[in-house]
């Protein structure tokens, strides 16, 4: 239990040092680095995963197994694979349809989960999405 105390505790410094690093950004971080809409595949801006901290809170979260999703393959997915694969607008309707639906049936949803990414309106926050 103390490593998870300790890989905590630097999760937590390092949270502080990419807030540091953000105010030194010569554009508003949030449009670099937020969850939201870009005209891309993808559903934030490209330092998200660095502002959110996701590579080190998704890891913490499987070694923690701190809830039982963290045993899915796709655990914390913020990737939308229809979407940078094939790009079809009504496939990837269907797969956020499809995950949606078995968002609380198990074992379903721990496949599901690799099929859409959370909504724009669905910000991952760390911890407590963990």
């Amino acid at each position: 239990r103390a490593w998870l105390d300790e890989a905590r505790s630097a999760i937590v410094s390092a949270t502080a040092i990419v807030a540091r690093r953000e105010a030194a950004y010569r554009v508003d971080p949030a449009r670099i680095g937020g969850w939201r809409w870009t005209p891309t595949s993808y559903r934030f801006g490209y330092l998200w995963t660095a502002h959110s901290l996701i590579y080190w809170w998704r890891e913490y979260g499987i070694v923690s197994q701190a809830s039982t999703e963290a045993k899915s393959y796709c655990y914390l997915n913020f990737q939308n694979p229809v979407d940078v694969i094939i790009g079809n607008e009504r496939l990837q309707e269907l797969a956020q349809h499809i995950k949606d639906e078995n968002a609380d049936t198990r074992p379903w949803d721990l496949l599901t989960d690799c099929l859409a990414a959370p909504e724009i309106d669905q910000e991952m926050v760390f911890p407590d999405d963990l």
